[in-house]
C-alpha cells in the first residue's frame, strides 16, 4: 500500500462535508478557510479556498522513524481502515437522521471514530505528550536508576 507523507489529523471523510458544494464531487475539493494571527488569535484578510488535502495536516505525522530508520505505517494503516468503515456511513450521519438509539453497532463504531478524532488532535497530541514527560520526570526523580 502506499501511504500519503501528509498526514491528516482531521480525517478527509470528515473534512469533505466542510466542503464548497460545487467541488464536493470534484477530484479536488475545497473548503474556506481563515488566517489568524499567532500572538493575537485574530482573524487577518478574507476567507481563502484552500483543497482539503492541504489542510489539517502533518508530515508523517503517525509514521515515526522505527530503529531500522524506516517509517512505521501501521497506525496510519489502522486510521485508514477505520476511516474507510466509517465512509460507508458517513454521509448520513453527517446529512441525515441518524438513529443511534436502536443501532448498537453504528453508536459504536461512530464512537471510535469520534474518539480516535478526538485523539489526534495536534493539541491533543501535545497535552498527551507533555503528560508523558512530566510522568518520567516524576518517577525518575522518586526511583532514580
Amino acid at each position: 500500500m502506499n501511504f500519503p507523507k501528509n498526514q491528516h489529523w482531521n480525517p478527509k471523510v470528515y473534512l469533505q462535508y466542510f466542503t464548497i458544494p460545487e467541488t464536493r464531487d470534484k477530484n479536488v475539493q475545497k473548503t474556506w478557510i481563515f488566517f489568524k494571527e499567532e500572538d493575537e488569535n485574530l482573524l487577518i484578510n478574507e476567507p481563502i479556498e484552500k483543497n482539503i488535502d492541504k489542510i489539517c495536516t502533518k508530515k508523517y505525522l503517525y509514521s515515526p522513524v522505527d530503529k531500522k530508520g524506516e517509517r512505521d505505517f501501521s497506525l496510519e494503516s489502522k486510521f485508514d481502515s477505520l476511516e474507510t468503515l466509517i465512509g460507508q456511513i458517513w454521509q448520513k450521519v453527517a446529512e441525515d437522521f441518524v438513529d443511534f438509539a436502536n443501532n448498537r453497532s453504528l453508536r459504536k463504531i461512530v464512537a471510535l471514530f469520534i474518539s480516535t478524532m478526538y485523539l489526534r488532535n495536534l493539541d491533543t497530541l501535545t497535552q498527551i505528550t507533555d503528560l508523558h514527560r512530566q510522568m518520567v520526570d516524576f518517577f525518575s526523580a522518586i526511583n532514580p536508576r
